[in-house]
């Protein structure tokens, strides 16, 4: 039922965390934002009928400021909400609900908590976040540690299976997923044949994670370093593009690697769209180290008959983004047909009953005099500063419980803080120039 309700923000929501092209596309939403803004302005200018007025085109010019900045940081804090909170609509794949799930079991081999440098959740925040998705494992790849000993310690409680791993980067910057070792190795910035033999020696397997954002050699490279397998679907800085994503699968097919999908989540967007089924009947009636063993013997055996790979991303829906510089331009529009295309009886209520929500609020907004409109917008900068605030006081703290492990939070936790007091300035010179100049 709340979803039903809330199904506007939570469609946006999910819209933007599928963006294949988040700053071409981000940039295309400001663009048009300043764009509306200010055709918007004009208009009411020459309505005025007094541009040869100074004081009067001055008004223009703070007024396309001032509503600029009110839309833009608008815009901001939907972004916000949707990367650092939790409300999304959840959507599976139709095999996870169609699977005997008895006999597979769903596993994520790349995601990270914040024991690595640039992941902002817990790792309770991330087994919440994969249960929700149907998951019943996860293999902890923190960047050059690994601390699943003391995370098992903390999440006995959720009935989920964690494993172990460590994310590590060679000589040459290419990603390789430790997996099966217990321990923290420190094998980092070594050769990769030479991490790949210390691994073996250990009982683990080595994976190359996300390839197609290093690409620093060639797949035949580490076929010769005697690699265990091939992460082939993930989400990175640099997507995975159908061209390199084709050349991967048909490597991998040629060679009989094993490939697995890994979300490399960090916590940044609540979303996920890939899933890993291994075979393994009635494994629920094992624990978390006979099950890893399981995992990694098939893996070291090349059992690829075992792994099952399935993913939600859609290229031809992405297509237009990194083709041609249409779907670029009308990306706002485009944005709002995906929200759109996909309507029922809910979502009509539910945007009908939005719509009507926003026009109302104008409405009686306008018919306000300037002195309740005054407050409002006190109470409204007052409660912005608050959130911004808030979540820079989030961050500090959590980085001060782990700071001997993670960077980011501290960034985070500042940048929210300089964006609050930043805001804070700006609105009271633009609410000083816009009373000064555009209410008289």
């Amino acid at each position: 039922m709340v979803e039903y309700l809330f199904e506007p923000f939570l469609d946006l929501s999910n819209y933007f965390l599928e963006f294949y092209e988040y700053q071409k596309q981000l940039l295309s939403f400001i663009i048009w934002i300043f764009f509306i803004v200010f055709i918007s302005g004009i208009i009411k200018l020459i309505q005025s009928n007094k541009t040869n007025n100074f004081e009067e085109i001055l008004s223009f010019i703070i007024l396309i400021i001032y509503r600029f900045s009110l839309i833009f940081l608008i815009f901001i804090l939907f972004i916000i909400y949707t990367v650092f909170t939790p409300f999304n609509k959840i959507k599976l794949h139709p095999l996870i609900n169609k699977i005997n799930t008895d006999n597979y079991f769903i596993v994520d081999f790349h995601t990270h908590s914040f024991f690595s440098h640039d992941g902002i959740v817990s790792p309770e925040q991330n087994i919440i976040f994969h249960k929700k998705y149907n998951f019943n494992g996860i293999f902890f790849t923190d960047h050059n540690i690994n601390e699943v000993n003391l995370i098992k310690k903390f999440t006995k409680k959720y009935n989920f299976y964690v494993f172990n791993g460590e994310e590590i980067q060679d000589k040459n910057n290419n990603a390789l997923l430790i997996l099966g070792c217990t321990t923290t190795l420190y094998l980092k910035s070594k050769n990769t044949e030479e991490i790949i033999k210390n691994v073996h020696k250990l009982g683990g397997i080595v994976i190359i994670a996300h390839w197609w954002q290093q690409k620093g050699f060639e797949l035949e490279y580490f076929k010769k370093c005697n690699i265990d397998g091939f992460e082939v679907f993930g989400h990175t800085r640099k997507h995975l593009t159908i061209d390199d994503r084709l050349k991967l699968l048909k490597f991998c097919k040629e060679n009989n690697f094993i490939m697995l999908n890994g979300s490399n989540w960090h916590g940044w967007g609540y979303k996920n769209d890939l899933w890993t089924l291994v075979k393994i009947e009635n494994w629920h009636k094992y624990n978390d180290e006979f099950l890893e063993k399981k995992i990694i013997e098939f893996i070291k055996n090349k059992k690829t008959h075992k792994f099952i790979n399935i993913t939600l991303f859609d290229y031809s829906d992405n297509y237009y983004i990194y083709n041609n510089l249409t779907g670029f331009v009308f990306e706002p529009f485009l944005g709002i047909y995906k929200c759109l295309r996909e309507f029922n009886i809910h979502k009509i209520i539910s945007y009908f009953f939005w719509i009507f929500i926003l026009f109302f609020s104008i409405k009686k907004y306008y018919k306000l005099n300037s002195r309740y409109k005054k407050t409002i917008k006190f109470i409204f900068n007052f409660l912005i500063f608050v959130i911004f605030l808030s979540f820079s006081l989030k961050f500090y703290f959590l980085w001060k419980n782990i700071y001997q492990y993670n960077k980011i939070l501290l960034e985070i936790s500042k940048t929210f803080l300089v964006i609050s007091l930043f805001f804070s300035i700006v609105s009271l010179l633009l609410n000083f120039l816009k009373n000064r100049y555009y209410l008289k």
